[in-house]
């Protein structure tokens, strides 16, 4: 039996390898409907034509999208007019402004070339808007910095959304066909099966079940996997040749170039450099700050450790060889001088720190965000970097998750950290960051893309109010998705009571339940159980209460109603007037 398994093993691998390697038979598309490039009448592919296929798609078809399809983007936009790259005006040093030989200056025309934007450039083009600013004009290297949530959530978004595209038009296509995949792991019982008489003390059970989770994780991992269709290859051989072929690279056939690796300088005007710098705008003109830094270098780390390894270690077995070598009034006076040191040291060290205030409040303005990732142990830290323009480095303050998501780059903020503790910190946002006006349709487009069009719920019901109706301490956490957006205030160390606060369009709002009582003074809002619902225009809010909560704090939700009613109806008229 294990000739059987062993030979039944090795034809499916060779099937499996088959598999891959004869294309699919044409056919109907995967799920059917134009996904895949297809049509659903006829079942034929269509190719498009390779100018409607954007650089940043023709980087992911050659496989370069992590390194190139951004700056391939920015490249493209440029070139169709969505901003212009003007040369260099000069240098920016950290605190200094821009002089000869410094970036490249990108700047916003009067008017936009307008036409449609897939929504990996309309990320791309609300990002220039962003870091434009009123004045419409950014350093092409801050291009690259000063992302909205992160650099790796922006990135991720991104990637996702040209990889979406490149289905759409049907130049990517699964490795393996579900009916291959169902065909691979229906074959697979065979070697599994005939495995099973062959193992040990009754283990055959288990080894057959090994084999064929493994089979059944090679199979369905590799058969969901991205390749190019023959579209795909046909759309990058195209640009590959146009690329090779005289005249030169201009207009759009550059970014073409960019996104295929074969132009870097047009993608080193965007260059970031340094990690640890950041672009601000907040002192009047463009600078490159330096971010300051909380922890020591990797060689500064290793010189400290060794000196509090080794150091104490030297000097006790100097103080003893001194002893035992006719030196003791030397080695006395050596210990003498360390104490007098110490004592020196702390004595001025206790002196600054009465001397210095402890708490700065100032303004100003984020210029970077970032999260490092935690691990089993320590939890997620977000940090933001924050210009005030008295420092030659910008603050780095890490925060909670629900602050960091109404800071993103650009916002003007009010700021209070004790300077002995900077754990205890407040950043309150004062006024948003400012768009670009030529683009700021294009800004809004992709804000609502974001939000499904629907405001944050957290500025329905504070934290102040939270705190009231659950009778203690309270944080928020967001769980946007589909149909809405939520926000759930509870207390910090326990699950229960819990606040849950909901915003859906109207028309994905639930039935009105038959055991709901209308709400008093409220237009059409009602309540139930612990829970309570208001609609106004095309907007719905939903208010629930999880948990064991005081009788007269079920009751507040009757005041807090109106309220959020109010609010509500402020949030859909700002929407409604972002529109157009």
């Amino acid at each position: 039996m294990f000739a059987v398994a062993a030979i039944a093993g090795a034809g499916w691998l060779f099937l499996f390898v088959v598999l891959l390697i004869v294309p699919p038979s044409p056919g109907p598309p995967e799920g059917g409907g134009p996904g895949e490039g297809r049509t659903a009448r006829t079942g034929r592919t269509r190719m498009p034509h390779p100018g409607e296929v954007p650089p940043a798609v023709v980087s992911l078809l050659a496989r370069r999208l992590e390194r190139l399809g951004f700056g391939a983007t920015l490249v493209d936009l440029a070139a169709r007019g969505w901003f212009e790259v003007r040369a260099p005006a000069g240098p920016a040093g950290p605190g200094g402004p821009a002089g000869p030989g410094g970036p490249a200056l990108c700047v916003v025309p009067a008017e936009t070339p307008g036409g449609p934007l897939t929504p990996f450039e309309r990320r791309v083009v609300a990002h220039v808007a962003l870091r434009a600013g009123a004045r419409g004009e950014v350093p092409a290297p801050a291009l690259s910095d000063g992302f909205g949530g992160g650099e790796t959530e922006f990135m991720s978004a991104f990637r996702e959304e040209v990889d979406a595209e490149a289905r759409r038009l049907g130049l990517t296509r699964s490795r393996l066909s579900g009916r291959r995949i169902g065909l691979l792991l229906l074959l697979l019982f065979v070697p599994a099966v005939a495995l099973i008489p062959v193992a040990a003390h009754g283990r055959g059970l288990a080894y057959a079940g090994g084999l064929y989770f493994a089979g059944f994780w090679v199979a369905v991992g590799v058969g969901v996997s991205r390749r190019r269709s023959a579209s795909g290859q046909a759309v990058l051989d195209h640009w590959r040749s146009a690329i090779a072929a005289p005249p030169g690279r201009e207009g759009r056939v550059r970014a073409y170039a960019a996104a295929l690796g074969a132009a870097p300088a047009a993608l080193a005007v965007f260059a970031q450099g340094r990690t640890n710098v950041a672009w601000s705008s907040y002192r009047g003109s463009w600078q490159l700050l330096e971010i300051e830094t909380n922890t020591w270098s990797w060689p500064q780390g290793c010189a400290v450790w060794l000196a509090i390894v080794f150091g104490p270690i030297l000097y006790f077995s100097a103080a003893i060889w001194l002893g035992t070598h006719g030196m003791a009034l030397l080695a006395e006076e050596m210990v003498g001088l360390v104490v007098a040191a110490g004592l020196a040291g702390g004595l001025v060290a206790l002196a600054r720190r009465a001397a210095s205030p402890r708490f700065a409040e100032f303004d100003g303005q984020v210029i970077r965000q970032w999260m490092v990732k935690g691990g089993d142990e320590s939890p997620d830290e977000y940090h933001v970097a924050i210009d005030h323009g008295a420092r030659e480095k910008a603050w780095d303050f890490s925060i909670g998750s629900e602050p960091y998501r109404q800071l993103s780059p650009g916002t003007f903020v009010h700021v209070r950290v004790n300077l002995r503790s900077r754990a205890d910190v407040t950043v309150k946002p004062v006024e948003p960051p400012a768009v670009a006006h030529p683009l700021a349709r294009v800004a809004a487009d992709q804000e609502r893309a974001v939000t499904n069009g629907l405001p944050d719920p957290a500025d329905l019901v504070l934290e102040t109010e939270a705190t009231a109706i659950l009778g203690g301490k309270v944080r928020g956490h967001h769980l946007d998705g589909a149909p809405g957006r939520t926000m759930v205030w509870q207390p910090p160390s326990t699950g229960r009571p819990m606040l849950r606060v909901e915003v859906r369009h109207a028309a994905d709002a639930r039935r009105v339940p038959p055991t709901a009582r209308p709400a008093a003074g409220v237009a059409d809002g009602y309540f139930v159980s612990q829970g309570a619902a208001v609609t106004v225009s095309a907007l719905t809010a939903l208010i629930s209460i999880h948990g064991s909560v005081h009788v007269a704090a079920e009751a507040s939700l009757g005041g807090l109603l109106p309220v959020v009613e109010g609010r509500l109806r402020e949030l859909a008229r700002r929407i409604d007037f972002n529109q157009y």
